[in-house]
């Protein structure tokens, strides 16, 4: 299907005049929810100089799986899913492609091969929409000059090998620019093409040529009869020989029993890619690799799959010579499920749903909202993502691989919010290609719906935008950034299904050039610093979660100076920071209206600590290559401070409270090791002795003792050990089997640690295992079935209750802690460990619950009704009456008062809401007691009932809250005492 690439363009701005986007009339056109729109994704491509890229085929194209991508590599036509759409860009560069279902695609572009290079292969580049719901406006994107290559195969006697497959990876992933723009918050919608490798067959001469987008690449190359070989080219040229070998059969079967054609071979580990396919009968010969930690991956189109290592030498074929590996593919993983409207339960056709992380699994729902899906066995849970027409997606964890069945799989798509509008300039122009995130302006808000992650939208070219997957009852900042224009923030109040809603318009302006100056206590420049402009927080709170920046940071020249090039009128706060000053807090500015520079004043560090040492080894040898790391949490995340050990084991930190710190010490070789007070400013040099680490080995097997490759291996060490290991990433802790069943973790401090291995409901655990400095422990890990706990959550009235989180506490483990959380038909399924535990359910709008019981081995299953509980509704206004929509209400039980004021709101509120536009208010699920009540809102004084509301599973109304117009003042929820509230009105009715 070809088309000129503006032809949507075109559709649209008739659309909107016809429609009268351009006045008021816009509100009724896009609140209401539209059939199966046609999605765009519109863009422009560009050469490395910037210049247009004009006659370039793009192809948008469902995402292909592993499995598909493999057999293209392999040479196998149309073994990537039919296209949907495909262009090529105008003289402009500019393309325009659409789909009429939302889901998983990859955006493919593929320059044509130059005339005079007949036979070369040449690598597309691409980028992943893998949640392509809205229309897309895509920043321009690079496309890369393309370099030579030639693979050159010989054998043993210097003779060319012909026909042996030559897979090329290019050395770097993606453009040159991409790496300079990805750390200056580039537009979200900027897609930065990836390079795909490429294959290729040696002619007669054993040459395998290619045009790739980077001179380098690392080449791969495999023919049966020969070992596999691996090298990097160097100008774009490389050779390889090949020694001898008969090969591996490979005769692999179905989990029926029966031969399998069509399975791809793939190799796993540090070389990943596709050596052959199966043939009718099942068969099919591959070179093996001198690498024996290469492992081997077998998968059929339906994910049936098997994962196996290089078998012994005493398996070869006396008449062919060749290594015979029989291989039975074990069963894919069948998901079965519905998609529902979690309202009203109704169902959702044509839904996409897909693995999370594996966007080439996908399906779509029918007309009853059911859906199947495959994928391949080797997980240990499934995680379903989900996204349909005037829905928000979702996601929804499908539990453990062995419990997935027809009846266990619900999703529930929550009604979207219509969140959209219009970017224009101040001469009311539209603005295109405006980057825009929305993001819940609310904290707690965004803990309670764990709803973290930023919307993203692109404007354009009429400078409209819209952002598919907002929440009703949801207030949102949106932050805009184009090129040429300051940066704005805007706050949205929630959005209700009940009003219709309005564009949010948002004018761009072209700002002021702000400049300032850093000195530090004695009125020098401070050179190097960063300064970052911020819009400002409202009183005491962190926004945890908000893109807080108005600009991109800047630094200070020698002379202390800084400059922001566009900046637009409003209050700003202005964080400076330096490796060896203290940064002094957020200072308040304002840039005014008007034209012309601004001065934004000067700002004072102050000079920071220093602690110096050395680490040695048990001998008292200095330790070279070292990480220390003093790592500050909350605002002063920015001052974290690491250094590296020199040749002698010697370093320095500066730049340090006059405080005592926590210091982290971690070396190659050695466990890991923390002072959790080291004293800055001492003049002493601190010794730090690291002690050698442990290594902890073993092997996985399952009830029949056999190997089980890919099961999840984690360790952890008991209090004590743990103190002196500090913070570690999780991936030190977690590993999986490789194709052996075995794993391996090193640089373990010495005392006690347990151990847990998992595979889909197959759980095994080996505790108190005793390590030594130094030594090396091997266990085995033997899989059983895990015993399972079902919780059914309803109502009262017997309605189910989504999104109710589940936590199990063994009473013999209180530590050993199992949670999970209901789908839309309230289930929810556990791994647990036999014997006495509690059991509590937790929910925003319910009374929470807890239940003693005692769960025997097997399946248990345990039924829970909450009740609603009490409820606290009024209004929030102004002293003239005005209603205060998006003012934040928080119920703090009395007793959290004992907490430290800067934890209240953030620990210690029981419920929260926000007004909506009338300034009315509902905070529902408190549990009995008495709770202080207070609000805020932008621009006024934050303010309560100085009188505790008393809650016994009753409802009150009639709260009036009046809030003073000013600055952030102690409340009844962050204050230190009620009394400095002041006195507002309550009318409540019980």
């Amino acid at each position: 299907m070809h088309r000129h690439a503006h032809e949507p363009r075109l559709r649209l701005s008739r659309l909107l005049l016809c429609s009268g986007l351009l006045g008021l009339s816009v509100t009724s056109l896009w609140a209401q929810p539209i059939a199966d729109p046609t999605l765009t994704v519109t863009g422009t491509l560009v050469d490395e100089r910037g210049a247009p890229a004009a006659g370039v085929e793009v192809v948008l194209r469902p995402h292909p799986s592993a499995y598909e991508l493999d057999r293209e590599l392999l040479g196998q036509a149309a073994a990537l899913p039919e296209a949907v759409d495909r262009i090529r860009s105008d003289v402009g560069g500019t393309f325009s492609l659409s789909t009429p279902a939302p889901g998983p695609y990859r955006l493919e572009i593929r320059p044509a091969a130059p005339a005079d290079a007949p036979g070369v292969a040449m690598p597309m580049v691409y980028g992943y929409l893998s949640a392509f719901s809205a229309p897309l406006f895509l920043q321009p994107n690079e496309l890369p000059n393309r370099h030579p290559v030639a693979v050159r195969v010989l054998d043993a006697d210097n003779q060319p090998v012909e026909a042996a497959l030559v897979v090329a990876t290019p050395t770097s992933m993606r453009s040159d620019r991409y790496e300079r723009a990805a750390s200056n918050e580039a537009p979200p919608q900027r897609l930065y093409p990836r390079f795909l490798r490429a294959a290729a067959r040696t002619d007669a001469e054993g040459i395998a040529r290619f045009l790739m987008p980077t001179a380098e690449a690392n080449a791969v190359v495999s023919r049966p009869g020969f070992v596999a070989a691996t090298a990097k080219t160097e100008a774009g040229r490389a050779a390889l020989r090949l020694e001898r070998d008969p090969g591996l059969r490979f005769r692999v079967r179905g989990p029926e029993g029966r031969p399998a054609p069509g399975v791809v071979i793939r190799t796993r580990g540090e070389v990943f890619v596709p050596l052959a396919e199966t043939d009718e009968d099942g068969e099919a010969l591959v070179s093996p690799f001198a690498d024996p930690g290469v492992t081997f991956e077998l998968e059929r189109a339906d994910r049936a799959f098997a994962r196996v290592s290089r078998p012994a030498p005493t398996t070869r074929d006396p008449s062919t010579g060749e290594q015979v590996v029989d291989v039975r593919l074990e069963p894919p993983l069948r998901v079965y499920g519905r998609v529902v409207d979690a309202d009203s339960s109704v169902p959702v056709a044509g839904a996409t749903v897909l693995i999370s992380g594996t966007p080439g699994h996908a399906t779509s729902s029918d007309h009853a909202g059911a859906f199947e899906l495959n994928t391949s066995p080797t997980r240990s849970e499934v995680r379903l993502w989900a996204t349909a027409y005037g829905y928000a997606s979702a996601q929804v964890n499908a539990g453990p691989t062995g419990q997935v069945s027809p009846t266990d799989v619900t999703i529930g798509l929550k009604p979207a919010a219509p969140l959209f509008g219009l970017v224009r300039d101040a001469s009311g122009q539209p603005v295109a290609g405006a980057g825009l995130s929305a993001q819940l302006a609310d904290d707690q808000l965004a803990i309670a719906r764990r709803s973290f992650r930023a919307l993203q939208a692109t404007s354009g070219y009429d400078g409209s935008f819209r952002f598919p997957d907002a929440l009703y009852d949801s207030p949102y900042r949106i932050t805009v950034r184009a090129q040429g224009f300051a940066s704005a923030a805007v706050d949205v109040p929630p959005l209700t299904p009940d009003v219709a809603a309005e564009p949010v318009w948002i004018v761009l302006t072209r700002g002021r050039q702000t400049h300032g100056r850093v000195v530090d206590t004695n009125d020098n420049p401070v050179p190097g610093a960063e300064v970052k402009l911020r819009w400002p927080t409202e009183g005491e709170r962190v926004r945890f979660f908000d893109r807080l920046d108005a600009t991109k940071p800047t630094t200070t020249d020698e002379r202390g100076e800084f400059r922001f090039p566009a900046v637009r009128a409003g209050e700003y706060e202005v964080r400076a920071v330096h490796s060896e000053f203290l940064a002094p807090g957020n200072a308040r500015t304002e840039v005014p209206e008007g034209e012309g520079a601004f001065d934004l004043g000067s700002f004072t560090l102050v000079p920071g600590a220093e602690i110096h040492g050395l680490v040695t080894d048990p001998n008292g040898d200095g330790v070279a290559g070292a990480t220390l790391e003093v790592t500050r949490f909350g605002p002063d995340r920015d001052q974290e401070r690491t250094t590296t050990t020199d040749i002698d084991g010697a370093f320095r930190l500066g730049g340090l409270p006059h405080e005592p710190v926590g210091l982290d010490v971690r070396a190659d070789g050695y466990a890991p090791t923390r002072l959790p007070q080291a004293r800055p400013d001492t003049g002493e040099p601190i010794l730090i002795e690291l002690e050698a680490g442990a290594s902890l080995t073993g092997r996985v097997v399952g009830e029949a003792g056999r190997p089980v490759p890919g099961t999840r291996v984690r360790v952890e060490p008991d209090l004590e050990t743990g103190a002196r290991a500090g913070f570690v990433s999780a991936g030190d802790y977690a590993k999986r089997t490789d194709g052996d069943g075995r794993f391996r973790f090193e640089h373990l401090n010495a005392g006690t640690w347990s151990l847990e291995a998992t595979e889909g409901t197959a759980k095994a655990t080996l505790d108190h295992v005793e390590l030594a400095q130094g030594s090396e422990r091997e266990v085995e890990l033997r899989l059983r079935d895990q015993d399972q706990l079902t919780v059914i959550v309803t109502t009262h009235l017997g309605e189910p209750v989504s999104d109710a989180r589940i936590r199990v506490e063994p009473e013999a483990d209180p530590y050993s802690r199992a949670y999970g959380t209901t789908d839309a038909r309230g289930r929810a399924q556990i791994g647990v460990t036999p014997g006495a535990a509690t059991v509590s359910i937790e929910h925003p709008e319910q009374r929470d619950e807890s239940r003693d019981v005692v769960l025997d081995p097997g399946n248990n299953e345990l039924a829970i009704q909450l009740t609603s509980g009490g409820a606290i509704a009024g209004v929030v206004r102004s002293p003239d009456g005005s209603p205060l929509g998006r003012a934040r209400v928080v119920a703090l039980a009395q007793d959290a008062l004992d907490r430290p004021a800067f934890l209240r709101r953030y620990f210690g509120a029981a419920a929260q809401t926000t007004s909506d536009r009338n300034g009315q208010f509902r905070l529902t699920g408190l549990e009995p007691g008495a709770y202080f009540v207070s609000a805020d809102a932008t621009g006024f004084a934050e303010s309560g009932p100085a009188q505790a509301i008393e809650i016994d599973g009753n409802a009150v109304s009639g709260v009036d809250i009046v809030l003073a117009p000013g600055g952030s003042i102690t409340g009844a929820v962050v204050g230190l005492r009620t009394a400095e509230l002041s006195q507002v009105a309550i009318t409540a009715t019980q």
